[in-house]
């Protein structure tokens, strides 16, 4: 298995795998989605996005956004905590160690980068996933829906 950081020229890959996301999500294609996707992911500046090669394909996903820490007395500058915006394994390549490579290899580039947290939205049935990667549930997080 190979972990590989999307750039620019990736920008199909990565609309790729958030098609079959959206697909396995809401079921029906979508005409021009890939088109639509790829430039969106290059407009929004190609952020922090990861994806797994396993067995010869394109096997999963990571990709995420660092936040901006604001400088504090006795802090180490760094990115603050690093949110993972899609986790996505292909079906046929689940419970394979994916998308256990996709999250420890973006932990080791956040630890790189300085940040000292990932956070994430669980998706209903991936909590014995993330607890087994030491993951704990918050009870801080508040969010308002807005649409």
């Amino acid at each position: 298995m190979r972990i590989v950081r999307a750039e620019a020229d990736d920008a199909f890959i990565v609309a790729a795998l958030l098609l079959q996301q959206a697909r396995e999500a809401a079921g029906a294609p979508v005409p021009g989605y890939l088109d639509r996707a790829a430039t969106a992911w290059l407009q929004a500046g190609a952020p922090p996005t990861w994806y797994a090669e396993h067995d010869g394909a394109h096997a999963g996903l990571v990709l995420g956004s660092p936040l901006p820490q604001a400088p504090r007395p006795g802090m180490t500058p760094g990115i603050g905590p690093f949110w993972i915006s899609e986790l996505f394994v292909v079906p046929d390549h689940r419970r394979q160690g994916v998308g256990t490579a996709l999250v420890r290899h973006v932990e080791g580039w956040v630890r790189g980068q300085g940040g000292t947290a990932l956070r994430l939205h669980a998706q209903a049935g991936s909590e014995p996933f993330l607890a087994a990667l030491g993951y704990a549930r918050s009870d801080s997080l508040r969010e308002r829906r807005l649409a």
